[in-house]
């Protein structure tokens, strides 16, 4: 029911508190953007992004935040090679 409306009027972005979504499941797509609030943990943000939600919304933004520079900061490394020293 509320797909058929959104599809209708084709808004921009679409707000959804993350406790109304179906777990694990996919976004609709559609030409908006999807926003989620009440997202805490660095854990959700993955699964919502790998779900398809463009935003998240939080209260928690230091804990989140330092969270996501630490994952950004182990991804970087694993991603350098690792140096060869020949004696």
């Amino acid at each position: 029911m509320w797909r058929l409306k959104y599809e209708a009027l084709q808004p921009e972005y679409l707000f959804c508190d993350r406790a109304h979504l179906p777990a694990q499941s996919p976004l609709w797509r559609g030409p908006w953007r999807w926003v989620i609030y009440e997202v805490d943990t660095l854990g959700a943000v993955l699964d919502l992004a790998a779900n398809g939600a463009d935003f998240v919304v939080t209260k928690d933004v230091r804990s989140l935040s330092e969270a996501m520079r630490t994952q950004a900061a182990l991804a970087r490394a694993e991603a350098t090679p690792a140096r060869v020293t020949r004696s």
